[in-house]
């Protein structure tokens, strides 16, 4: 339980507007009304999640972590998890509104393959994600699974059922 309780206060001090309507299942917090995302926060106050758009009803795997990064770049990495290890893509999508535990802006990376990344979710009851950095060394972040099963299958059941009658969506796309 302290574990859910330091990802609430870790959300809270993030400050992130998508944990205004967050419920808990296990070490993951979840938002089926408005956000649409299944998302754990780990003790460094690094996110690992599902974003889902109701109106597409696309879904992505977002990792955020304090490692600035250029607007659509990509980067290598290793994902690594009980259900097996591959080598994963991650594009960088901006910084985050919040900073993490440690009081540092926090970068979001989404993952290429989401199909990868969810075989990996749903066979793991916790993920690493390896990627190099200066010289010679590696960061690892680890992230736990506890709770996402049913985290991911209630937003995702939401996301399935479509956006509520009469909202359209008014995002910006590229075309």
């Amino acid at each position: 339980m302290s574990r859910l309780i330091r990802a609430f206060a870790a959300c809270a001090a993030l400050a992130l507007p998508w944990a205004a309507h967050a419920q808990a299942s296990g070490d993951w917090i979840h938002d089926a009304q408005k956000s649409f995302y299944a998302a754990t926060v780990n003790d460094s106050g690094n996110v690992f999640g599902q974003w889902c758009d109701p109106q597409d009803r696309s879904c992505t795997y977002l990792v955020a972590f304090p490692a600035s990064c250029r607007d659509g770049a990509r980067y290598p990495a290793l994902a690594n998890g009980d259900g097996g290890a591959d080598s994963v893509t991650l594009i960088c999508r901006g910084a985050l509104d919040g900073r993490n535990a440690e009081g540092r802006p926090l970068y979001r990376y989404a993952f290429e393959n989401f199909d990868q990344v969810d075989t990996l979710v749903r066979g793991s009851r916790r993920i690493g994600i390896a990627f190099p950095i200066d010289g010679d060394a590696f960061r690892v972040l680890r992230f736990s699974l506890a709770g996402s099963q049913a985290a991911i299958a209630t937003m995702r059941g939401a996301v399935e059922r479509g956006p509520a009658p009469g909202r359209q969506n008014t995002r910006d796309q590229r075309l």
